[in-house]
């Protein structure tokens, strides 16, 4: 049995030597920046379309010939329009009047801000511990090199979190925000119909017809018409592997594509994949409560997609603090704590190790974990108040 103390110095110890692991990369990834400041990563695709909202033309946001003329950093970089539904440009659109190096600034570093705040807040009885575990996890800085929205995703997910626990209806609010990458809160809803939380699957239906009729009434809806002409272009161009950049994938199914296995036969090996990990998930939700299974929800969420990349990582934050930091899912064997530490560490290298294994590491570690968590609730299922 560990304790309380123990564990926390070991989580300390483990956040340290994160960022002393990650800073070097993060440094030399942000020397690659050009004077200009245009970069061509993700959020210089979101900017682009943001632009062409914030302009009055929005259905341009998915014409990857529109989009490639209105960037000149986008010029050599092969640019596929976003498949993000017309949800988005309701929260990017004014970046479009920024210029680019003040509207990535005004994207990323509230978001960065507004994860270390919420995780402070929500993990209250152990705040400073959990800013620190926050501020050293390689996923969030992950998100200074990307420029991508999945740090904002990974709050939604933060706050959904604390509502389920207050038991208020209000996270269905939160939760229907998430539409706006629809993917990355796909079993959601069948969390809220499995713990029978209606009030808040409502909300959240709610919310996301709200956004949709607001995203039509503002940009008219000729830009879900554009939208629809795209949305299949990631699921092609997945299937083919045909992504520039085929290390940033963390699933399954993309690491069995590098090592050359085909299309079909790898999605089977990813759909057996996220059925273990949903089993285990239930079998760790018999034994916690509803707020705590969903603390687990970004990580199956994540396994189950064939689609899922390495920025996508910051969502790990919430089932990582959980595990540290509430008394539900806290791993105290000496194998759970180093299925804990090893995600957490390899949180923020998933790309670089996608090119050193072909593979991939995430499913893995993903797995361990998640196994190392059902075989404490299935050894003890009594929900422990020991070192709270």
């Amino acid at each position: 049995m560990w304790g309380c103390l123990t564990l926390s110095r070991l989580w300390l110890l483990t956040s340290l030597l994160s960022i002393a692991l990650y800073a070097p990369l993060l440094f030399s990834l942000l020397a690659q920046v050009p004077p200009s400041g245009e970069w061509a990563n993700d959020f210089t695709l979101l900017w682009a379309a943001a632009k062409f909202a914030w302009q009055g033309q929005p259905a341009l946001a998915y014409d990857a010939a529109a989009l490639t003329a209105s960037v000149p950093a986008l010029a050599t970089a092969p640019v596929q329009p976003s498949f993000y539904p017309p949800l988005y440009l309701l929260l990017t659109a004014p970046l479009g009047a920024l210029e680019y190096p003040v509207a990535y600034v005004v994207f990323v570093l509230p978001s960065l801000i507004a994860l270390t705040v919420a995780a402070a807040a929500i993990f209250r009885a152990q705040a400073a511990l959990a800013v620190v575990l926050v501020l050293c996890f390689g996923g969030f800085w992950q998100l200074l090199h990307y420029g991508q929205n999945s740090g904002w995703i990974a709050i939604l997910y933060l706050l959904v979190y604390a509502g389920l626990r207050a038991g208020h209806s209000g996270a269905g609010i939160a939760l229907g925000l998430i539409a706006v990458k629809p993917h990355l809160g796909l079993l959601a809803p069948l969390h809220l119909v499995s713990t029978r939380r209606w009030s808040v699957f409502v909300a959240a239906a709610l919310t996301v017809l709200a956004l949709t009729v607001l995203s039509g009434w503002l940009f008219g809806w000729d830009v879900w018409w554009a939208y629809t002409q795209v949305a299949g272009y990631p699921v092609h161009r997945l299937l083919d592997f045909t992504m520039p950049n085929q290390d940033a994938p963390i699933s399954l199914y993309a690491g069995l594509r590098r090592w050359g296995m085909g299309a079909t036969e790898a999605l089977l090996c990813q759909a057996a994949l996220g059925v273990f990990a949903g089993w285990l998930w239930l079998v760790i939700g018999r034994s916690v409560s509803p707020a705590s299974s969903f603390a687990l929800l970004p990580l199956v969420t994540l396994l189950v997609l064939p689609h899922a990349y390495a920025y996508d990582s910051v969502l790990l934050l919430l089932p990582l603090l959980a595990a540290a930091l509430t008394p539900e899912l806290q791993l105290r064997h000496w194998s759970g704590v180093a299925s804990w530490a090893l995600l957490y560490l390899a949180s923020g290298w998933l790309a670089v190790f996608n090119f050193m294994t072909v593979v991939g590491v995430f499913p893995v570690l993903g797995l361990l974990f998640l196994a190392a968590l059902a075989w404490q609730k299935h050894r003890n299922p009594v929900i422990s108040v020991v070192n709270p």
